[in-house]
Parts: structure tokens; C-alpha cells; sequence
């Protein structure tokens, strides 16, 4: 498998899609020949995960024993995604090897969750979004695809689920208020926070916070890549 050409054409595929459902049959199509056959979409709180707006390919039975056995409190999972703030791989058999989760572990098993790949993306300070990218025990990842390569895609893939599900979600889609406008564009020219600053006569604190919003209202990374999302969805002038 190609990596490179593999990527540019799933990630243009899921942000093409115009429905959740649209977007949830393309995704599966995407990670499966990473070697993973489910995911799940999922936001989460200091003390609890919602299935409630989630986009999921999780068995419902599933669903059902994760909320009647409150497995929020212990599923290492969530535990591990709400302290790393990069991408990780997980299994089974790691997270067992010192006798605990062995129980959820032999449950989650049962519906074809044995490893993955989870993804935390950028949300709001009060809630967090995950994306995690299971398979089942009898399943490997694609031949020839390291671990740190089946994250980094894995990663890509999540962030264009999450941007394309961000523009479904919007009855309006994404707009941008006349200040976050300004600050993207200034940006494009090479400008830096404190010069954009200077010239719209704000502070560089409030610029700075406009850059923030700018990153959680596109679902990506970083400034960089907030400038190009906004030019993809031609909310610029360039």
C-alpha cells in the first residue's frame, strides 16, 4: 500500500461526504485496509463518555453493557486519552499484562474490540472528542505498516472525520466572525501573532485567544492548519 497516496485520497473522500451517514460508511472504508474493521466517534467529560451524539459502528449490545456496568469509570481506554494529548496504540494485551481490565478486556472482546488506535482531537476545555479505530483479536495491522505509521494515518484520518463531521453538524456550516477573518488572512500574508496585533490595534493576548477558537472551530491541530481549512472551505480571500 501506498501511504502517501492512500491518505490524500481517503481524507478527500471523507470530507466530500455531506451526511453523518455518508461520512460513517466512508470511514469504515478508509481504516479497513489499515486492518481495522469498527470506531467510534464519542465526546467525553472529566467523568463520562456520551454515546448519545456519538457516530458509531459499535454493536448496540455493546453500548448497552458499557452504560449498564459503567465501564466509564474503569475502561483504560478513556483513562489513557484523557492524559495523552497525542494519537496512541493500544491492545488487549498490554493493558492486561499486570492482571488488570482483564474482565472488561474478555467483554469488549466478545464485540470485536481487542486493539486500536485512539485519537484525541481538539474540542472545548469542558469536553473532549475521541476517535478510536478498533479491531478485533484474529485482526493485524496491514502488511508492511508499523505501529507509528498505523497512528500517524490513523490520526490523519481522524481529523478529516472530525473537520467533514464539524461542517454536517452545522446547519449553516462554518462562518467566520469579521475579527477571526482578519486574523486568518493576516496570517496567510506570513504575519505573526503580535504583528497581526499591531495592525488590527488589538492586543496580542486576544489574537492569541481568536487562534484558539479558530483551532477548535475546525477540528485541526494547530494555526497552520486552521489557515488551510479555511482556505479549502474558501472562508478567505487569498
Amino acid at each position: 500500500m501506498e501511504l502517501r497516496q492512500y491518505l490524500q485520497q481517503s481524507v478527500q473522500k471523507l470530507k466530500a461526504c455531506t451526511t453523518l451517514d455518508e461520512l460513517r460508511g466512508s470511514f469504515v472504508g478508509v481504516i479497513f485496509p489499515l486492518g481495522l474493521q469498527q470506531f467510534a466517534y464519542t465526546r467525553f467529560s472529566e467523568n463520562d463518555i456520551s454515546f448519545d451524539k456519538s457516530v458509531h459502528t459499535y454493536a448496540e449490545g455493546w453500548i448497552e453493557l458499557y452504560r449498564r456496568e459503567g465501564f466509564a469509570q474503569i475502561d483504560p481506554v478513556l483513562a489513557l486519552a484523557k492524559r495523552e494529548t497525542d494519537p496512541f496504540f493500544w491492545s488487549a494485551d498490554q493493558l492486561t499484562e499486570n492482571g488488570d481490565f482483564i474482565e472488561f478486556f474478555q467483554q469488549a472482546g466478545k464485540y470485536g474490540l481487542a486493539w486500536g488506535v485512539t485519537t484525541r482531537l481538539k474540542t472545548s476545555a469542558r469536553t473532549g472528542t475521541l476517535v478510536t479505530c478498533t479491531a478485533a483479536y484474529s485482526s493485524q495491522p496491514a502488511a508492511g505498516l508499523s505501529v507509528d505509521q498505523l497512528v500517524a494515518c490513523c490520526r490523519m484520518l481522524s481529523e478529516a472525520f472530525h473537520q467533514s463531521a464539524l461542517v454536517i453538524g452545522s446547519q449553516k456550516g462554518i462562518t467566520l466572525r469579521p475579527r477571526e477573518k482578519e486574523v486568518l488572512e493576516l496570517s496567510a500574508l506570513g504575519m505573526s501573532g503580535t504583528e497581526i496585533a499591531l495592525i488590527i490595534g488589538v492586543s496580542p493576548i486576544y489574537v492569541a485567544e481568536i487562534s484558539r477558537n479558530l483551532i477548535q472551530k475546525f477540528g485541526v491541530r494547530n494555526k497552520l492548519a486552521a489557515l488551510w481549512r479555511a482556505s479549502e472551505l474558501q472562508l478567505i480571500d487569498h
